[in-house]
């Protein structure tokens, strides 16, 4: 897990730059990791611009499906065992198996299951300070009640 880069930070030209950015405003820099896919960030926020995109964690998800489910990491057997059982109680996961590991890792599937359960489940907002960000968007993290 990483913390988001800032706005301006996802859109600077280099790592260095968006990891000065992200440093001045927040005190930490980005990993390597926030930095690969800033690109699909940039695209997630200009559709948030227009759209009424909705953002959660596979993590928050989980814990609030069954909390034992989080207690091991994802990357490990257990942990991902953990998970898929948590899903099966929502459906078939065999959708699981039909990737090729070079498109998607298992975690990752997995993350987007869950994920995908949202819109059949009730949700409610964490509550966020600011409520807004500077582009007037509501800030919120979605979590099944």
């Amino acid at each position: 897990m990483f913390n988001c880069p800032t706005r301006k930070a996802v859109y600077a030209e280099t790592y260095q730059e968006a990891c000065d950015i992200n440093e001045k405003k927040t005190g930490k820099r980005i990993s390597k990791q926030a930095w690969n896919i800033t690109p699909k960030i940039r695209e997630a926020d200009k559709i948030a611009q227009k759209l009424n995109l909705r953002e959660s964690h596979p993590e928050v998800f989980f814990k609030e499906l069954d909390s034992e489910s989080v207690e091991n990491s994802k990357n490990s057997e257990e942990g991902f065992q953990d998970r898929r059982e948590v899903l099966e109680k929502f459906g078939d996961t065999s959708p699981i198996n039909d990737f090729s590991r070079k498109s998607a890792s298992k975690d990752d599937i997995i993350d987007a299951m869950v994920l995908a359960l949202g819109t059949k489940l009730e949700l409610e907002s964490i509550p966020m300070t600011p409520a807004r960000d500077s582009k007037n968007l509501k800030m919120q993290i979605l979590k099944p009640t």
